[in-house]
């Protein structure tokens, strides 16, 4: 039906709003409980329908939606670098490392709406419509130590002890706004042996960054070492008195400021019909379906930065110090403390604007780069059959599509001392065809097995960000991220043989083999420029690396207990494992070949379960092993991977008067899910969430 996917194809069918048999009414209450930020957030559930008339029918649908979170999550962030012109060439050691808290509370309200109108007994009219609006008020605070400002007096893979460093405070603050709109139009009719249904769909997004402000402080020309560098947490030591002076907020001098005001405007414009017919021959029973899709999206991405980094007066935190602190980071490892009150500095800022000057080479190649245009337009088309005889079902078809793409960017130049010289334009456009045939068949061998298999083509289209022809330089940290118009999508074939078999009322098995066949896997991918004005600057890009393979074998059991234990009455057990094996053609360690991004050798999801006529009681288990994330600049010894593991428990009670009562423990393990990725001998970040509760009560009347 739809090509833009990985994987099959889900077709879901509703009621229209005019069946409803009688009101439908419910409201539900959440009250969700953060750990890492200790406070509540609430939510509220509204749903209301309604169905009326008898010969003309019509009905609605109403959700509404009200919620408030409070998020926060506490990040380590690990630069290595290789120590180059030294005695130690070929030693790891540490460039920087920043300690986050971060917080977030967002606030949301939105509804959407079902109307269905049954104009004859063949013919429906029906629209959707969905209204959102999203605030998110976000705050990060870090401690950064730049060990790459000092000289390093000694070093081995683990440790180093560094004299002149720098220690770098800096906060966050921004405010997020999301709006969405999305309406559809359509008509569906139903003969005695064919249909139709048509419809045009209008999708609006529009996320912005009305407020951001980015403000920094540093202190040079500290001492310190630090150790077990290879291990989770490292440790820091400052020496000869830089204690008392990294306690100092007098000596944290104003570093820059950044203010930013950012815009993302997405919109969808569809529009479909499909036409089924169908046919009852005495070999069988027949149903040909085609189709016409046209799907056009626009984003226009534009961002005002503007960076300060001098100032007339000497400012310190001191004279803006805030009494925030944080002892508890990463359960009592680190600790946060002496940052500027971000609200007092603005308003310093906004009082004295002619104390602060204006860094043009900066503000030009971080703004002008990230205003950029993507068209996209797809038009397709479709041809299927969908034949049953006896215990078989066959379906075939095949989908066309029509891409074209178009940019606009920006690319800023230099001249030879590295300040501002001009900013031109960019543009670019490319069209694309592709076929996708496809074949599944179905076999019913009794009411207990079916055996399926498969044969299709798919694909995934790159991100917009993805594409669009910018250039972004970031001189502070000798970093440049571009785009990539010349990005192919990837193209997967695949192929599927599955079995489920029901062995006893109590039991269910299901296995499933694939094979799939990757073209044009894309991968971010990080470079060292080696000539130029930028050389020794690392490029951040996305690229497509050629072709890959995936085998994967698929488990699900579902299993009653009682029938092995009668005093196990209510209890069940549900899993579903995966086994993933996949290769690329680009090379890793020892010249092997790297897996495929973001896919995990072993997968596995279990839940045990007690359910009886009031009670649902569950504990849930889901592990992933490591896989890898990102490809490095020398892939031979730089990839990044992360393994992950959570458990969720919650009990529900059902009360016979309509009201059901449920909490929660999500994340148990207080640091999952932990993003851990890097060379296993020089782990990078970790992100840690935390663990949180949740306490629901619904009513349906």
């Amino acid at each position: 039906m739809d090509a833009d996917i990985v994987g099959g194809t889900l077709n879901l069918k509703f009621r229209p709003a005019f069946a409803q048999r009688q009101p439908t009414r419910q409201l539900r209450a959440y009250l969700t409980y953060y750990e890492l930020s200790g406070k509540i957030g609430p939510s509220l559930y509204i749903t209301e329908g309604q169905a009326f008339g008898i010969d003309n029918r019509w009905g609605y649908l109403l959700n509404g939606r009200a919620y408030e979170s409070y998020l926060a999550g506490e990040n380590l962030n690990r630069d290595w670098q290789v120590r180059r012109n030294s005695e130690w060439p070929t030693i790891y050691r540490f460039q920087d490392v920043q300690i986050e808290k971060e917080s977030f509370r967002s606030k949301s309200v939105s509804a959407n709406l079902l109307v269905d109108y049954e104009l004859t007994k063949q013919l429906r009219l029906f629209t959707r419509a969905i209204i959102a609006n999203t605030n998110r008020d976000e705050i990060n605070r870090h401690l950064e130590y730049e060990w790459d400002d000092g000289t390093f007096v000694t070093l081995d893979e683990d440790s180093a002890t560094v004299e002149g460093m720098t220690l770098f405070k800096g906060i966050e603050e921004r405010r997020n706004e999301r709006q969405t709109r999305e309406i559809t139009l359509g008509a569906q009719f139903k003969g005695t042996d064919w249909r139709w249904e048509a419809q045009i769909k209008y999708d609006y997004s529009n996320s912005e960054y009305p407020h951001r402000w980015d403000s920094f402080f540093s202190q040079k020309n500290i001492d310190a070492a630090y150790s077990n560098a290879t291990g989770q947490y490292p440790v820091f030591e400052l020496l000869n008195g830089s204690d008392e002076k990294a306690e100092d907020t007098n000596l944290y001098n104003f570093e820059e400021v950044r203010i930013v005001t950012s815009q993302d405007l997405y919109i969808d414009k569809i529009a479909s019909i499909d036409v089924e017919r169908f046919f009852s021959p005495s070999w069988g029973r027949l149903k040909l379906k085609s189709g016409f899709k046209f799907l056009n999206r626009d984003l226009d991405s534009g961002d005002d930065i503007m960076v300060y980094d001098e100032s007339v007066e000497d400012l310190t935190i001191a004279q803006f110090e805030s009494n925030w602190r944080n002892d508890d980071i990463h359960d009592g490892r680190y600790s946060l403390n002496g940052f500027h009150d971000p609200v007092a500095f603005r308003e310093y800022f906004l009082s004295n604007p002619d104390n602060f000057e204006l860094n043009e080479t900066r503000t030009r190649s971080q703004s002008d780069p990230a205003n950029y245009t993507v068209n996209e337009t797809i038009t397709s088309a479709y041809f299927m059959g969908d034949y049953t005889l006896d215990k078989w079902r066959i379906l075939a078809g095949v989908r066309m599509e029509e891409t074209e793409d178009e940019f606009t960017g920006k690319e800023v130049f230099f001249d030879d001392n590295g300040d501002y010289e001009k900013t031109i334009d960019t543009e670019g456009n490319r069209s694309y065809s592709n076929l996708f045939p496809g074949l599944q068949a179905v076999y019913s061998a009794s009411n207990k097995l079916t055996l399926y298999s498969s044969w299709s083509k798919a694909l995934e289209r790159p991100r917009y960000s993805y594409l669009a022809p910018f250039r972004r330089i970031i001189q502070r940290s000798q970093y440049i991220s571009a785009g990539n118009p010349e990005l192919q999508p990837t193209v997967f074939t695949s192929l599927l043989v599955a079995a489920d078999w029901a062995y006893h009322d109590s039991g269910f098995l299901s296995l499933e083999l694939l094979r799939r066949d990757n073209e044009d896997i894309v991968v971010q991918s990080q470079t060292i420029i080696t000539e130029g004005q930028f050389q020794g600057y690392d490029l951040y890009t996305w690229e497509n690396v050629a072709t890959g393979l995936h085998n994967q074998v698929q488990l699900v059991w579902n299993q009653d207990l009682d029938p092995l234990w009668y005093e196990l009455d209510g209890f069940s057990f549900e899993m579903r494992y995966r086994y993933n094996d996949t290769e690329t053609d680009v090379r890793g360690p020892a010249f092997a070949p790297l897996p495929i991004t973001l896919t995990p050798e072993n997968d596995i999801r279990a839940s045990l379960i007690f359910q009886n006529q009031s009670w649902l009681v569950r504990l849930r288990a889901d592990h992933e092993t490591e896989m890898l994330r990102r490809i490095g600049n020398t892939p031979e010894r730089d990839t990044y991977s992360f393994d992950r593991t959570t458990y969720t428990f919650s009990v529900e009670y059902r009360a016979e008067n309509g009201w059901t009562g449920n909490i929660g423990v999500y994340n148990l393990a207080r640091d999952e899910p932990e993003q851990y990725f890097g060379d296993p001998l020089r782990p990078t970040d970790i992100a840690a969430r935390g663990r949180y509760w949740r306490t629901s009560l619904r009513y349906t009347f």
